[in-house]
């Protein structure tokens, strides 16, 4: 969920605020943060706001602070990307407590990196119950950052890495993609399961069709939504590729499936790059 500017700012203050309650933020709190000294409630709202999206925009955080739009992160902050870095410090990895996990449950944690790229990876709890996690990197002065479930499915796990290392599409070490294009119902299916047990839902991910003539998308829509329980405003774009030498060969359905999210893109490309040694911690995880 990314709350945007446009579903805030038409709002009055007391109905944000009704909505900053439905979000779990409790009255309390939200008169906690407000009574600090102006630096100080932009700081605690931003450690509240990280905790509900892993890429808050700067509206969120003013208007738990109490803020009007535009009316005080940028006063006391140069720029949005030093906001966070003041909020996402410490602690390390392995200060996070121990949980119970089944013979067919793996620990996330297990393979998180402590760095990578040469910056250390982060992670600590998204939540009062252990059960998400917030695994994020400080670059360059930015952070990127991802939600995880902490308990995930072994088999799935494994067979999602796999099935990156092999199926993947693979971009440069900037890329936010995560991504997948196949005509195989199966592997999409098993992609989006893999996302699913990480803690990212179905309704997250875009979908893309590849077709070669206009007239074909709403009945390729059509199958990819039955197929794969896709909603129609998960579509973007389709990308109209040339008829080329393939005209009198059976049409073959292809379907490109991605989340948009950099943290994941590094955590994907440590897991791929290491794959033995992901096996192994796997496997001798109990």
């Amino acid at each position: 969920m990314h709350i945007t500017t446009a579903s805030w700012s038409k709002l009055s203050r007391d109905r944000r605020d009704n909505k900053l309650l439905s979000l779990g933020i409790t009255a309390e709190r939200l008169e906690e943060i407000r009574s600090l000294p102006p630096r100080d409630k932009i700081l605690e709202a931003a450690k509240v706001a990280v905790k509900l999206e892993p890429s808050p925009n700067s509206d969120l955080i003013e208007y738990i602070a109490g803020y009007s739009l535009r009316g005080g992160l940028y006063q006391h902050f140069a720029n949005f990307e030093e906001l966070l870095s003041k909020v996402l410090v410490e602690p390390r990895i392995d200060r996070l407590k121990p949980i119970e996990t089944t013979s067919s449950e793996l620990d996330i944690i297990r393979v998180i990196p402590d760095e990578f790229g040469k910056y250390p990876v982060y992670a600590e709890s998204a939540d009062k119950s252990g059960r998400v996690l917030l695994v994020w990197q400080r670059v360059s002065g930015g952070t990127r950052s991802v939600f995880l479930n902490r308990k995930v499915s072994k088999l799935l796990f494994l067979s999602g890495v796999l099935l990156y290392a092999g199926e993947g599409s693979k971009y440069s070490i900037f890329s936010r993609r995560v991504e997948i294009v196949n005509s195989n119902v199966s592997i999409l299916a098993l992609f989006i399961r893999f996302l699913g047990t990480l803690g990212i839902g179905k309704s997250k991910i875009r979908a893309r069709l590849h077709i070669h003539n206009p007239q074909e998308e709403p009945e390729e829509k059509q199958f990819w939504r039955t197929s794969l329980g896709l909603g129609g405003n998960q579509f973007s774009k389709s990308i109209l590729k040339s008829q080329g030498k393939t005209q009198n060969r059976k049409r073959l359905r292809v379907l490109d499936l991605r989340y948009s999210n950099t943290m994941l893109n590094v955590l994907l490309r440590y897991w791929t790059e290491n794959l033995e040694e992901i096996v192994d911690r796997v496997g001798n995880a109990f």
